[in-house]
């Protein structure tokens, strides 16, 4: 259960003649917050969606540590699996449940180049073309880009939310 939550928001806008980026507001916050209240070697987990500059704006204001962590929140995985299963089976069957079953719970293992290739492979085999051929590259080429935030495995048994539900 998430403790001592603290919330930020910021719209970008024009203060005193000048373009202030919101989400720079944001991290600054959260830099202020991190270097006040983190503890040494105190595991700092940073849990955010696939928007890339998320993930460029924590390398820039949060530290870069052993003891830091990146995680792709899952429910931005979830959507891009039954995109994938779309490709190969019908939406709504019960083979299309039982693709993403199978591969979520890869994944949540750790296995998400093993599912990638295996897409990939399986995409070669129908010799798809095409807007499924377009849709499975564009999924796996989400999941290859995001791979280094979705340890998910090694998240959970640290105790780690993988998904930001508990937070918002």
């Amino acid at each position: 259960e998430a403790q001592n939550k603290r919330y930020f928001a910021e719209l970008s806008r024009e203060r005193d003649g000048e373009w202030v980026r919101g989400q720079d507001v944001v991290f600054q916050h959260l830099a202020a917050e991190v270097q006040t209240r983190r503890q040494p070697g105190q595991l700092l987990f940073h849990l955010s969606d696939g928007q890339a500059s998320l993930e460029t704006d924590r390398h820039t204001y949060l530290p870069k540590d052993a003891a830091t962590l990146d995680a792709l929140d899952l429910m931005h995985v979830l959507p891009r699996a039954w995109e994938a299963a779309h490709v190969f089976h019908t939406e709504g069957s019960t083979s299309a449940s039982a693709f993403v079953r199978q591969d979520l719970l890869r994944i949540l293992q750790g296995k998400v180049g093993s599912v990638i290739a295996n897409w990939r492979r399986r995409g070669k085999r129908h010799a798809l073309t095409g807007a499924k051929k377009n849709t499975l590259k564009r999924v796996c080429a989400f999941l290859a880009k995001n791979k280094h935030r979705m340890h998910y495995d090694k998240y959970l048994k640290l105790g780690c939310p993988i998904a930001t539900g508990v937070i918002e």
